[in-house]
């Protein structure tokens, strides 16, 4: 037998069956893909966490510290006060800045509505419960929401007020019984009266009108209130007044607070100037870890997703590569064009065992992969193999011989139930069946010797290339009429 006979052909790769390969193990991507996200987002967040940070940064001072005398650290420890009071004060600034109404309205056209109401009640001090009761932090909420979203509630007071002044009277009977609008026919009058305001700036008198809104409803719900409470009270608007103007207060106030920032970052700069970018390294670098530690505590910790994104993407990336590796590496035959040319043989039927997916995800995918396959193995179950068993009957009798002997390298359970009904429907064609791997076992091997023509059956992904080259091999050698060969696929 010469070397080139020995040779095994040359089989080309097949891109669609890969993607087909990779397609059906769609399940152990997705599970270590999504174990990967939650790997490399949990690792990405706990670097950030404030727990590692703040650990690792309390480590560092530490050490930073015990390189000081105790005289240095309180120097340091000092200086930092000073510093961070400086920090403190510019937060606090910024923070108006950015969230205070005051701060961003156009003080050349400046919107305000002033609305006075009569207060009676019979009890004391009725206006200063709506001056501190009336708008809470849900109203404040609100009308910060119609000033703008980057707006502070906590500001709103400056722009929203409701303040008043009180006068004592005396008691007063509807001797007529004339109604009343406030207390009804007969009733003493209240004892105590008093003059409310409400007063609203705004960039426009639309905007006026939205707050006043807001207010309005929080002093009828405060009303309410008082008179579950058993409380005579009764509110009457009296005048309104809405004006456009140019408002020098808040453009003085504007100015006031940018000043102000500026005045405390050129003296924070001086302050770090001065004290601390002269310190030795030693006392310098426990002042940048004290500031360090700090930022770190006030820092909020978010989960990225972008790191859980990426990690998905790259334990998918990873599965894919190492099926594709493990395909290409592998030494079975794979498709119909690879048996065919490892063989010299054509395919006379194709078998596919279906093992029936339960999930319907599942079926759609192995569907898709079976159509990257080129839909080659359509035929299903028993009416396949009786398909392939009138293929193998017409050869046989093409050839002029009655008995088959069918080579199968591996009997597994579908290819032994593959056999089996094989036997069985060439049998009822007067055409005898017999199998099994002549390599191994010695029963097959006297029925092949016996055997007029010979069959391969290849199951797809379990068949070897070198057990098919040799089968080629054997056959070139042999006086048997080799009739073609049988694929079967499970899927």
């Amino acid at each position: 037998m010469n070397s080139k006979e020995m040779q095994m052909p040359e089989v080309e790769l097949n891109i669609l069956d890969m993607l087909a390969a990779v397609l059906r193990k769609w399940r152990i991507i997705v599970l270590v893909a999504i174990l990967m996200a939650a790997i490399v987002g949990g690792i990405d967040y706990y670097s950030r966490s404030k727990e590692y940070n703040n650990k690792k940064s309390r480590e560092t001072l530490a050490e930073a510290k015990s390189l000081l005398k105790e005289a240095d650290q309180k120097e340091v420890e000092l200086l930092y006060a000073g510093y961070k009071t400086y920090n403190e004060k510019i937060t606090n600034l910024q923070n108006y800045i950015d969230g205070s109404v005051m701060m961003h309205m156009d003080y050349n056209n400046v919107s305000s509505i002033s609305y006075e109401y009569l207060i009676k009640a019979d009890q004391d001090n009725i206006i200063s419960s709506f001056s501190s009761m009336s708008l809470g932090d849900e109203e404040y909420q609100k009308i910060a929401d119609i000033y703008g979203e980057n707006v502070d509630a906590r500001y709103i007071y400056e722009v929203v007020e409701i303040s008043g002044r009180t006068g004592e009277g005396g008691y007063a009977v509807d001797a007529a019984g004339e109604s009343n609008s406030l207390l009804g026919e007969g009733s003493i009058l209240p004892k105590y009266s008093g003059i409310m305001n409400l007063n609203i700036t705004a960039e426009t008198k639309e905007q006026c009108e939205e707050v006043y809104a807001v207010a309005k409803s929080a002093i009828d719900n405060h009303i309410s209130e008082l008179e579950k409470a058993g409380v005579e009270v009764s509110v009457r608007e009296i005048a309104n007044n809405y004006k456009q103007s140019y408002g020098k207060d808040l453009a003085d106030l504007q100015q006031e607070k940018i000043s102000e920032k500026t005045e405390l970052l050129t003296a924070q700069s001086a302050y770090y100037k001065e004290n601390i970018s002269s310190l030795p390294e030693l006392k310098k670098n426990y002042f940048d870890l004290l500031k360090e530690s700090e930022r770190i505590e006030e820092k909020e910790i978010k989960v990225n997703p972008v790191s859980a994104v990426l990690g998905f993407i790259l334990g998918a990336i990873i599965v894919v590569m190492v099926i594709i590796v493990v395909y290409l590496a592998n030494g079975k035959i794979k498709t119909k064009e690879e048996l065919q040319k490892l063989t010299g043989k054509a395919t006379m039927a194709s078998v596919k065992m279906n093992r029936g997916y339960k999930l319907p995800l599942n079926m759609l995918i192995n569907k898709w992969a079976d159509l990257w396959e080129g839909g080659r193995y359509v035929p299903v179950g028993t009416d396949a193999v009786k398909l392939a068993a009138a293929k193998m009957v017409q050869e046989a009798k093409n050839q002029k011989v009655e008995n088959v002997f069918v080579i199968c390298q591996n009997e597994t359970k579908n290819a032994k139930k593959v056999l089996s009904e094989l036997k069985e429907e060439c049998g009822k064609k007067k055409i005898e069946v017999t199998y099994g791997n002549p390599d191994m076992d010695s029963k097959a091997y006297g029925d092949y010797v016996k055997a007029a023509s010979v069959c391969f059956l290849c199951e797809l992904k379990s068949t070897t290339k070198e057990y098919a080259n040799e089968y080629r091999i054997g056959m070139k050698n042999s006086d048997n009429v080799f009739l073609g060969n049988i694929i079967l696929q499970n899927n």
